[in-house]
């Protein structure tokens, strides 16, 4: 079973939200956007429980973009607690945040981060970063295959 393009994003900020879908737009990244505001309903949508039961509308992301600093639980407690399951802790994830603070870049990996990236003060920055990370991650990389809550996996074509 192939899993669709499917990206989740997970940051509070609704203008970078809107920014980083409509960047996304303007480079043709042709994938399916869930968009979360805390790491608490990204643990939600991970474990496929409440609204996020239906895996043929909210499926495993191939990618996780994340913020750090979030209400409820933050990126790095979510990193925390996806790099502890099984099944999708290799799931590509991430952290796309304003902090550029070496303890916080140290931290994000330390607790397995795939990669760090601070966001761009500029509309054209943010651009240039996302097409980067789109053709590395989205057209470049090999991902893993993921298992589901219910034991199956998927792998992206």
């Amino acid at each position: 079973m192939h899993r669709q393009c499917t990206i989740l994003i997970v940051d509070d900020d609704e203008n970078d939200i809107f920014f980083v879908k409509r960047a996304f737009t303007e480079i043709n990244v042709h994938c399916t956007f869930h968009t979360l505001k805390n790491g608490q309903e990204a643990v939600d949508y991970l474990q496929g429980e409440g609204e996020y039961a239906n895996r043929q509308k909210f499926p495993i992301p191939m990618m996780i973009l994340m913020d750090l600093k979030m209400p409820i639980m933050d990126g790095f407690q979510v990193l925390a607690w996806l790099r502890s399951r099984e099944g999708i802790k290799v799931i590509p994830t991430i952290v796309f945040s304003s902090s550029d603070l070496p303890n916080d870049i140290t931290r994000a990996y330390e607790l397995g981060a795939n990669s760090f990236m601070t966001k761009s003060v500029t509309y054209d920055g943010l651009l240039l970063k996302l097409q980067t990370l789109s053709q590395y991650w989205l057209e470049h990389c090999k991902h893993p295959q993921v298992a589901d809550a219910d034991g199956s996996s998927c792998a992206v074509a």
